[in-house]
């Protein structure tokens, strides 16, 4: 069963609204985000029975929204959008949600915030409370959950956007990094080496793959050589080259990229920046989406698993890859189709 349920944060209210479809994303160290249609017509009959309007279920001041499937938490975050069109007879709403981790992209690290030799887990915790802390309107409720010890690092911030300097300590942007989430019980954890199992129980194959796309990006974005720039300004500016070996050379010839991260104040950190980047795209890497149902059912693995896939199509023989993306589709049924993307 599927439920969506609206919070008003100031009373605590809570109410469940019917919903045409919805539609939830969650993308490893991005965080997830929702859409969700609905009739206004019906949002009003659930809004005259608790003696509220339209505006105060859905757009009057903040509001967390959560959906839930068979008493689980799929997604708990707030409402970003709300919109209102007229299709014929009725008049349809569009609601835009995002989970916590959006609401640390408004947050800014303030003036001058420096970090020595301190785990980067650490680093992304400590930015997150200090923020939560600024004053009575500060606090999102986030709290610590896991956070293991991963490396440590230097790091600057001035008037930094919070969610992305802790995307930039990640794994998805630097090697050595950390995975990390906040979850749906709203706390910040970090997994290091990297998020997730391998769940050797789960299958998907043509028994309830309905439909697959795989694809090898070459020349598009193939890198072998990588300039990565720090901080400072013309000649003092830090700098580091990192090569691939030749092997990687010989197909393609050389291949070179430049990345800037003007925060970057070690040269360990912009080794690690560049070597991630010719680690993801050094050769051909094979991107793998599957469409499937509810079958295993979407409680049963999250991103960060590895998974087994059977293509034999396309040379996919019960291999384990690893989800960075799920897309969940539910329509007014309680029906699931999910997008997964796998490498």
């Amino acid at each position: 069963m599927i439920t969506v349920v609206v919070k008003n944060t100031s009373t605590g209210a809570e109410v469940e609204l019917p919903y045409n479809n919805l539609t939830i994303n969650d993308e490893l160290n991005k965080g997830s985000d929702l859409k969700l249609s609905l009739s206004r017509e019906a949002v009003k009959q659930i809004a005259d029975i608790y003696g509220y309007s339209v505006a105060d279920i859905l757009h009057a001041g903040e509001r967390e929204i959560w959906v839930d499937k068979d008493g689980t938490k799929l997604f708990y975050g707030v409402i970003t959008d709300y919109g209102a069109s007229r299709s014929g007879e009725g008049i349809n709403l569009d609601i835009a949600g995002a989970g916590f981790m959006y609401l640390l992209g408004r947050r800014r690290t303030g003036n001058l915030r420096v970090f020595t030799t301190t785990d980067a887990g650490l680093i992304a915790w400590t930015i997150i409370d200090e923020s939560q802390s600024e004053d009575a309107y500060s606090d999102l409720g986030i709290t610590l959950g896991r956070l293991d010890t991963s490396v440590s690092r230097d790091r600057t911030f001035r008037f930094d956007n919070i969610k992305e300097q802790i995307e930039k300590m990640s794994n998805s942007n630097l090697e050595n990094g950390f995975d990390f989430e906040i979850d749906t019980n709203k706390q910040f954890n970090v997994y290091y080496p990297q998020k997730g199992t391998r769940r050797t129980e789960i299958l998907f194959d043509d028994h309830n793959i309905v439909g697959w796309r795989v694809r090898f990006p070459l020349l598009s974005t193939l890198t072998n050589r990588v300039y990565v720039l720090g901080e400072g300004q013309g000649d003092d500016r830090l700098w580091v080259v990192r090569n691939s070996p030749d092997d990687y050379k010989q197909t393609f010839g050389l291949l070179e990229n430049v990345l800037t991260e003007s925060s970057i104040i070690t040269t360990e950190t912009l080794d690690d920046k560049g070597d991630k980047n010719l680690a993801d795209n050094q050769s051909p890497r094979r991107e793998v989406a599957i469409e499937v149902l509810d079958n295993p059912s979407v409680l049963d693995y999250q991103v960060g698993d590895e998974v087994r896939v059977k293509i034999p199509e396309e040379d996919i023989n019960d291999e384990y890859l690893r989800l960075y993306k799920r897309t969940i589709q539910i329509d007014d049924n309680g029906a699931v189709r999910v997008a997964l993307d796998v490498k």
